[in-house]
């Protein structure tokens, strides 16, 4: 490779990195303080159902369809940039369940810092108020 191509290259190879960069800082809307508190405060009350609520990880498709759904270059972005939590409002749920667990034809995902906020505000809850 001449040197020319070998520069290109490295320059294609940066462009690349900072468009994942870009994309995966898009891919994961920052949820405000209050989105945080909401999603605990509904997690607690039942009506969210998360990837944490899952006992056997191999059902994680069957109660999240649209990941079987997805494309390669999704299922590429989401190997690249994992989700800290998968979840959806039980009202969106399907009308069956697979082994006691919904199933979704949607879902939401959020970043391991807004995942890691979430959990703390959950526990918090837990603690004030107490387990359901």
């Amino acid at each position: 490779m001449k040197k020319d191509e070998k520069q290109d290259k490295k320059k294609e190879n940066n462009e690349d990195n900072e468009n994942n960069s870009k994309d995966n800082k898009e891919r994961y809307k920052p949820l405000t303080d209050q989105e945080v508190k909401q999603l605990a405060e509904d997690i607690y009350k039942g009506a969210v159902f998360t990837d944490r609520h899952i006992r056997v990880q191999e059902e994680l498709l069957s109660v999240f369809m649209a990941l079987v759904l997805m494309s390669e270059k999704q299922v590429e972005e989401i190997r690249k940039n994992p989700p800290g939590m998968i979840y959806e409002y039980i009202e969106n749920a399907g009308p069956r369940a697979i082994n006691g667990n919904p199933t979704f034809l949607s879902l939401r995902m959020i970043s391991k810092d807004d995942t890691k906020k979430v959990l703390e505000t959950y526990n918090k809850i837990i603690e004030v108020v107490g387990k359901v």
